[in-house]
């Protein structure tokens, strides 16, 4: 519980998933409550959307198949909204200080679109991981915050790769 208030209270956003054929519980508003205090942004999805049973999403929720990724591309937009939210021009741009920066995001957003690519063609982790590497190493540059060797170890540490 305690690495849970840690890993929240540095959270840019939560995304929190719900099984659409249960519904919201009391542990789900208890457990959206405190992300909610944490400060982080909530984004919940609603998931399992292609079986039968499945309750009517409610508003503000991401309707989503794990299974099948229907929905994924609106999870994607909304992921993107809500962290962008307050960090663009008057225009609607993208603050950014630099060409280089612009130029570390572009490199970003095209190592995403390989990973996704890859993604759906059902290529192993060890592969998808190299496409997210270079999009965090890309952010990295940017806010110099981002380690792609704590998500890869982060990534790893719950799935057995071949021995």
């Amino acid at each position: 519980m305690r690495r849970t208030a840690e890993v929240l209270r540095g959270a840019d956003l939560v995304v929190y998933l719900v099984d659409g054929r249960q519904g919201v519980v009391p542990t789900d508003l208890a457990a959206m409550a405190e992300v909610k205090g944490s400060g982080a942004r909530l984004l919940g999805v609603w998931n399992k959307i292609d079986l039968g049973g499945t309750l009517q999403c409610p508003e503000g929720f991401v309707p989503l198949s794990a299974l099948t990724g229907a929905g994924l591309d609106r999870l994607e937009a909304a992921m993107a909204a809500s962290l962008l939210e307050g960090t663009s021009d008057a225009a609607g741009g993208p603050l950014l200080d630099s060409e280089r920066q612009k130029e570390l995001l572009r490199k970003a957003l095209a190592a995403l679109a390989r990973f996704r690519e890859d993604l759906g063609r059902g290529l192993p982790l060890d592969i998808l991981a190299v496409g997210l590497r270079e999009s965090l190493d890309a952010l990295g540059g940017i806010t110099g915050g981002v380690t792609s060797a704590d998500v890869l170890e982060r990534l790893f540490s719950s799935f057995c790769v071949g021995k």
